[in-house]
């Protein structure tokens, strides 16, 4: 984790779809000890990108796609059960 390359990798592992898999501030949540040299493929990008650039590791991600879903689901409850009042009216 002291060479050029490993500061290049995490400035651009995002960018093909890889992040670093166990970070050294995240132990505590991923409940295994820093691996610099372990990165993992998520395969887009764009959701790699999101997750090292808001700080987060695999579990947090994980935890958080969760959470918008429970969220979703909620929505469309939601909004389907005003429907079906409005047809029942």
């Amino acid at each position: 984790d002291t060479t050029e390359a490993f500061e290049w990798l995490t400035e651009h592992c995002a960018e093909y779809g890889f992040i670093m898999r166990y970070p050294e501030d995240k132990t505590a949540v991923t409940g295994h000890s820093f691996e610099p040299w372990h990165f993992r493929y998520i395969g887009d990008s764009e959701q790699a990108q999101f997750i090292m650039k808001n700080g987060m590791c695999l579990e947090e991600y994980r935890d958080y796609l969760t959470s918008r879903i429970e969220t979703l689901k909620k929505n469309i409850e939601d909004e389907n059960s005003k429907k079906i009042g409005t047809y029942n009216k």
